[in-house]
């Protein structure tokens, strides 16, 4: 019987050589809809960015569509290693908790995982767009603003906390209620 799938998950992530700052990003789509999840990452390496689209989109698909038992998502990739891992062809290594994610994501679910070459597919190739511009957007605003973009923490200063919390919610229209 063939796969009819209900939805797709179009996925690529982007890394620089020095586990700097990495990208990510995902197109859900379905015959009427379509969604774009992105987001970037630190520390990074090139395995947790291509598994992160994956998580995340997986989850949306999840939340958002999956009505009953049976969704059926194909996921494309153009990591041959990430499919081959999640196809049970390769050893899944390291990242252990990022494998377990994709699973626990993809749990309740028919997901089989597609390899196709880099940009073959419209959203592949915006997937990729938005990695590599995200990526050297967020590199660029770091390095405007700090002077370690790996420790970015140790340049923000102490004391920059409000002293009393009343007095600020007396002064503000929102305020939490347990």
């Amino acid at each position: 019987m063939a796969f009819k799938p209900h939805a797709y998950l179009f996925v690529d992530g982007s890394c620089g050589a020095k586990q700097d700052v990495g990208a990510w990003a995902a197109i859900a789509a379905t015959q009427a809809h379509r969604k774009l999840l992105y987001g970037t990452t630190y520390p990074a390496t090139i395995s947790r960015c291509e598994l992160l689209p994956i998580i995340e989109g997986l989850r949306w698909i999840k939340r958002n569509w999956v009505k009953g038992q049976g969704f059926r998502v194909v996921v494309y990739s153009d990591s041959e290693y990430t499919v081959k891992s999640l196809s049970g062809l390769y050893e899944q290594r390291k990242n252990e908790e990022l494998w377990a994610a994709v699973a626990v994501a993809a749990s309740g679910m028919q997901v089989r995982y597609v390899w196709r070459e880099r940009n073959t597919m419209l959203y592949m190739e915006l997937c990729d767009a938005i990695c590599g511009n995200l990526r050297r957007g967020t590199l660029n605003m770091l390095r405007k603003c700090f002077n370690d973009v790996k420790q970015p923490e140790k340049m923000l200063p102490y004391g920059a906390l409000p002293d009393d919390v009343d007095e600020q919610e007396e002064n503000s229209e929102i305020s939490t209620h347990s």
